[in-house]
């Protein structure tokens, strides 16, 4: 991603979500498009293998470097996490 600020800023929150995860972003980060983006991606502290799966995603995909990622230590709770991750977005649009 450029020092620009990106345009797009795609939010996505987890919880126990291994069985969807890797489809969801993997296909978010396959989009083809002229713009800067970046995904801000909060994990609400997952109890199966859902961070193991996103952060084999961020270092193997060619786009992963576009993933702000958070694992949070605790379950913050659907609201809040969305919150959290609302507040980390840089794009115009979100």
């Amino acid at each position: 991603m450029s020092a620009n600020k990106p345009l797009v800023s795609v939010l996505m929150i987890a919880y126990n979500q291994a069985d969807y995860i890797q489809q969801a972003l993997t296909s978010v980060l396959d989009q083809i498009c002229r713009f800067e983006f970046e995904v801000i991606l909060s994990n609400d502290a997952s109890s199966d293998n859902s961070d193991k799966l996103i952060s084999d995603i961020i270092i193997n995909h060619s786009n992963g470097f576009r993933v702000r990622y958070f694992n949070q230590p605790i379950n913050l709770g659907m609201n809040s996490n969305f919150a959290f991750a609302y507040e980390k977005c840089k794009g115009k649009y979100i």
